[in-house]
This record gives C-alpha cells, sequence and structure tokens, in this order.
C-alpha cells in the first residue's frame, strides 16, 4: 500500500496539472505529433538534480521518460539538458517545477479546476 502510494505521488501530478493539455478525440486520432503530446501532457520537476533522479527513479524526470522510455533514467538529468535546448531553439514551451511540492500544489490546483 505504502509502495503504490509512493509511486501515485510521484506519477499522478506528472501528467495532470496547472497547463497539462488532455488530447480527447471523437473519431479517436489525435492530429498530433507524438513528441509534442508528450511535451503538452508531461512535466518535471527538479530535471538535472542527480540525487532527486535517484531517489525517485528517474520520475522526477518524467518528461524524458515518456519521450525516451527505453533510455536508463541515468541519464535523464543530461538528456534533459540536451532536450530542453532544443525545444527552447525551436521556440516549444516546456512546464518545469523546481520542486515536487510545487507540482503537487499545481496538480491540485488542476484538480479543483476539474471538479474534483
Amino acid at each position: 500500500v505504502i509502495g503504490g502510494m509512493y509511486v501515485a505521488m510521484l506519477n499522478q501530478p506528472m501528467h495532470f496539472f496547472d497547463d497539462s493539455q488532455i488530447y480527447l478525440s471523437s473519431n479517436h486520432k489525435i492530429d498530433k505529433e507524438f513528441a509534442l503530446i508528450m511535451i503538452n501532457s508531461s512535466t518535471s520537476y527538479k530535471p538535472q538534480d542527480v540525487m532527486t533522479n535517484f531517489w525517485t527513479v528517474g520520475m522526477n524526470n518524467h518528461l524524458i521518460h515518456s519521450l525516451f522510455p527505453n533510455i536508463s533514467s541515468i541519464h535523464y538529468p543530461v538528456l534533459y539538458g540536451i532536450v530542453l535546448s532544443e525545444l527552447k531553439e525551436n521556440q516549444v514551451q516546456v512546464k518545469t517545477y523546481q520542486s515536487w511540492k510545487s507540482l503537487l500544489f499545481s496538480h491540485y490546483t488542476y484538480l479543483k479546476k476539474l471538479g474534483c
């Protein structure tokens, strides 16, 4: 039970935060690229902090996990820097939080907007 709560508290806020976008379609087809969907519906907190990455097994860097699911989480902090520079160069916005607490607050704010 404790392990499940730990995973849920790390994972759920990564997809449901203030600026997250959920893509729904009546014909079950989404006309956006996979990478853009992941960028708009995933986030990270303290993405280049090696110790946070270690203790959360890379879940703090969920954006990179979503884009590169087969890459070991040990590489996520470096990959984040590379991906972030490419996204900035292409003027793509990325939502990143400086702490788990700020992400959790954003998550609860989003749930409140949904009426939960």
